[in-house]
């Protein structure tokens, strides 16, 4: 089973949608309020290393992105989070991994 589909069976609505980027590697959109518990998941799944945060302004909206590694699957996910612009606000994922404090 893809990360993809064990994302959308365990957290169902927080999924809100899942693509593949251009280079191939799954993406999965999920709501702000499920960031920390979706990322727990993501850990306990072994997707040990968080290799990069990155933020974008897409001016109707922000955009917080994770791109996540798992050294025991041999496998990418990349999560991306839409923020309101009146309300950026977002859980950090830094107890999950402490590189991203």
């Amino acid at each position: 089973m893809s990360i993809q589909s064990e994302l959308k069976t365990r957290f169902n609505d927080a999924v809100i949608e899942v693509y593949v980027q251009k280079d191939g590697k799954p993406g999965v959109v999920v709501a702000p309020e499920s960031l920390a518990e979706v990322c727990r998941f993501l850990h306990d799944s072994g997707f040990d290393h968080l290799s990069l945060i990155s933020g974008i302004d897409r001016v109707e909206w922000l955009e917080v992105i994770y791109h996540i590694w798992s050294y025991t699957r041999k496998e990418n996910v990349v999560l991306k989070v839409k923020l309101d612009r009146d309300k950026p606000v977002v859980d950090s994922v830094a107890s999950v991994w402490r590189g991203a404090n």
